[in-house]
């Protein structure tokens, strides 16, 4: 006879073959509802984010306090598009300020290739550098791409930010060749 897996068994399985720190990492992701929205800003080397738990239907839910443990990568450059599965930090508290190895060309992304559970919020300066990004040269990795419109909409979509900086970011599409975005 089979039963049904609780989040317990599956902490109690991957227990048994790694750290204790997996099953806390693990934990914040199966017994809370939502998912977390990143609020980032980069001033000269310093980035800054901050964690609320984003739930669909409302947007952020100020009620409830939710500590996601989030791996977060991060991409100043072309190049750094090209590896998903390094992450530069983990957010394991409602805010935190992360030394980052290099200045952005211009604009900056976290996220690299959507590998996250997570959305992402920028200040309206990036939004428009990635708007501007996207528009001309438009080497953003095309995961990158298709998140730029997602988040967009789902923030504007909640209030978080104007439609008119999610239309403005979706300008690239005309020329889009790729069927993804």
């Amino acid at each position: 006879m089979h039963e049904s897996v609780i989040p317990s068994d599956f902490f109690f399985a991957i227990s048994n073959k790694t750290t204790s720190q997996a099953s806390e990492f693990f934990e914040s992701w199966t017994v809370q509802s939502g998912f977390p929205l990143i609020t980032a800003s980069l001033e000269d080397k310093t980035l800054s984010l901050s964690q609320k738990r984003f739930m669909r239907s409302n947007g952020i839910d100020n009620d409830k306090v939710e500590i996601y443990k989030v791996p977060i990568s991060i991409a100043l450059k072309e190049s750094d598009f090209n590896n998903p599965n390094k992450h530069d930090f983990y957010l394991t508290t409602t805010t935190g300020q992360f030394t980052v190895n290099d200045t952005p060309t211009s604009y900056y992304m976290l996220n690299v290739q959507q590998t996250g559970f997570y959305r992402v919020h920028y200040s309206d300066d990036n939004w428009n550098k990635i708007g501007d990004a996207l528009a001309s040269e438009n080497k953003i990795h095309v995961l990158n791409r298709a998140q730029v419109i997602d988040d967009l909409f789902h923030l504007a979509r909640v209030g978080i930010v104007e439609y008119s900086q999610a239309i403005n970011n979706i300008r690239f599409l005309k020329n889009e060749t790729h069927y993804i975005p």
